[in-house]
């Protein structure tokens, strides 16, 4: 194998793994994780509002929903894990956070690769979104003020979800953190032995390419991301403002990867309090 043959911008194939490969990047992972577990342990010992609601057919098509009072808007967060792994449990720590902003927030799980293909993934996610949209009055949300966001992969989903035809005149926002939104570089790197992505896929599901005028989007990444995540980052800002929606953009300075979305549970979050101006701001008549 020649190691110098570039497959993506310059990266050969060993760099290019490793710009999407967080575990890698991120020395504290391990740490992370376990500290993602404590807290997300914590909030769910404090009760769930509607636990494992199921939402579709799957076996993982269940979301939890921490309810606020005072009838706000909603959330529908979608977690990471590169469409292969991870668990709405483990974004269990944010449900107070969200809830102390007068917001509710919806976890859903989703079907995982290689059991699903991407497009599969994609279609559950919208329907997780139609599905909280339609149990506004159950769920004691605000239907006009119905936001999608996501980490890492989520943000892909979220977007994804945001974008759909089905759902134009459902979401009012969304907030992409950290993700990936141009699925080129996945199906050239390690990660498509799992994802099994091809040109059609890549076109289909890269929300970039699908961008509308109408869209209402926060678009947060960490400074000390991969220049990869970081560039995904800046061109959906950039395809953004060419296509007439309305964006803002945030770097958390310092941050790696899995801190941007930690800091939405720490006091004074950048992000979060974006999403709360954002969604006073705009909703759906």
């Amino acid at each position: 194998m020649n190691e110098d043959l570039k497959v993506w911008r310059g990266y050969n194939q060993a760099a290019l793994d490793d710009e999407y490969n967080n575990q890698r990047t991120v020395m504290d992972y391990e740490a992370i994780i376990r500290e993602w577990t404590s807290a997300s342990d914590e909030a769910r010992s404090g009760g769930v509002s509607h636990p494992d609601v199921v939402y579709g057919q799957h076996p993982r098509a269940l979301l939890d929903v921490y309810s606020a009072p005072g009838g706000g808007g909603c959330v529908v967060f979608f977690h990471g894990g590169f469409w292969r792994s991870f668990d709405k449990a483990g974004l269990a720590f944010l449900g107070p956070a969200f809830n102390a902003a007068g917001l509710s927030l919806a976890l859903p799980n989703y079907p995982l690769a290689p059991e699903a293909q991407m497009g599969r993934i994609v279609q559950h996610a919208i329907d997780a979104v139609g599905w909280v949209a339609d149990r506004a009055g159950e769920f004691n949300h605000d239907p006009s003020k119905l936001w999608v966001a996501g980490h890492s992969a989520g943000a892909h989903l979220a977007l994804m979800a945001a974008l759909s035809p089905a759902l134009r005149s459902t979401v009012a926002g969304c907030c992409a953190i950290s993700g990936v939104y141009d699925l080129e570089p996945v199906r050239l790197s390690y990660l498509n032995a799992s994802l099994d992505l091809d040109a059609q896929d890549v076109r289909a599901c890269s929300p970039v390419t699908h961008l509308t005028p109408d869209l209402n989007i926060i678009v947060a990444v960490g400074g000390r991301e991969t220049d990869e995540f970081r560039r995904q980052a800046a061109d959906l800002a950039r395809g953004c403002q060419a296509a007439g929606a309305r964006c803002e953009s945030i770097v958390l300075p310092g941050a790696d990867h899995y801190e941007t979305v930690r800091s939405l549970a720490r006091p004074g979050s950048a992000i979060l309090a974006s999403i709360s101006v954002a969604m006073k701001a705009t909703r759906i008549a």
